[in-house]
């Protein structure tokens, strides 16, 4: 029995989400996976972690659009605001001492400077000289923190200024 590696089937069990079931998706899943199920319509209760972890995301995400006051076209960023805090604050199934992020980089997250969802935020404009009057105009853009997120191919602190979304790394 030395040298004999056991063989293990990697399945993943879906909805059949419109996400799931297309061409582009079945050919990525038939070249890395073993086995693929599709569970009947209506069945959520098979796949019952997913359901609930998208379900805890949302919960979390209409709080906090709640709390700070947000619209709700903003909801995309939201949404991936509340992922990040997930990641950088929930266990990992794996190894139970550390978080999901912990796992990814292999250092703890500091969130100790993530401010409050919806909260007051200046951005420092890059280049003084881009404003009109150097010594009277204000020298940052304000809006509301809509979050971590990545906006425009950045990843970022994103502030909302109710016409344009402005991302900080």
């Amino acid at each position: 029995m030395t040298g004999i590696k056991p063989q293990y089937t990697r399945k993943l069990r879906t909805d059949q989400g419109g996400e799931y079931i297309n061409h582009l998706m079945q050919a990525l899943l038939n070249e890395h996976l073993k086995n693929h199920v599709v569970c009947a319509k209506d069945e959520n209760y098979s796949v019952g972690a997913a359901e609930t972890a998208v379900n805890n995301l949302r919960h979390s995400a209409r709080a906090m659009m709640l709390h700070g006051n947000v619209p709700k076209r903003l909801w995309h960023f939201t949404i991936a605001h509340a992922t990040y805090i997930h990641n950088v604050t929930s266990l990992s199934r794996l190894d139970k001492s550390k978080t999901i992020f912990e796992l990814l980089f292999s250092k703890r997250a500091d969130h100790t400077q993530v401010p409050a969802y919806g909260c007051f935020a200046t951005v420092y404009k890059k280049n003084r000289r881009t404003l009109q009057d150097q010594s009277l105009d204000l020298p940052s853009d304000q809006g509301i923190f809509i979050g971590i997120a990545k906006h425009n191919g950045v990843i970022g602190y994103c502030v909302s200024d109710g016409s344009r979304i402005i991302v900080t790394r």
